[in-house]
């Protein structure tokens, strides 16, 4: 948000009515709204300005399609967990069915692993928990 925009929209006030808390800005959330609309200086379907769509985030990638933003903790994914609140689409969840049903077949691309190749990478495994925390 550019700095002009910044000034332009007050300080909020906190206040406790009955053990709720809100935030009060002293302005219309339309003039907020359109202050911060303002303030976008990207293009229309980028990371800092996403096409807004039945709640979803969409953004362009390389080659001009349009795709879902989707926000993931960096640290979830790295442990290899994702929040609560990331839900799967029926697409992926066919899709992993598909895979689930399909035997694992060696090819050129990833052949099958030797024995001392893969306790070398469950010890690389392992060291890299131990750095993660």
């Amino acid at each position: 948000m550019s700095e002009a925009a910044r000034r332009l929209i007050p300080k909020p006030s906190e206040f406790v009515v009955e053990g709720r808390r809100f935030v009060q800005y002293g302005m219309s959330p339309v003039k907020m709204a359109s202050l911060r609309a303002e303030a976008r200086k990207s293009a229309k379907g980028t990371k800092k300005n996403p096409i807004i769509k039945d709640g979803k985030e969409y953004v362009y990638g390389p080659d001009g399609r349009l795709f879902i933003l989707e926000h993931l903790n960096r640290l979830d994914v790295a442990r290899k967990r994702l929040s609560a609140d990331t839900a799967l689409t029926k697409e992926k969840m066919e899709r992993l069915r598909e895979y689930e049903s399909k035997p694992v077949e060696p090819d050129d691309e990833c052949p099958e692993l030797s024995d001392n190749l893969i306790s070398d990478i469950l010890e690389r495994a392992k060291a890299q928990k131990k750095a993660i925390g």
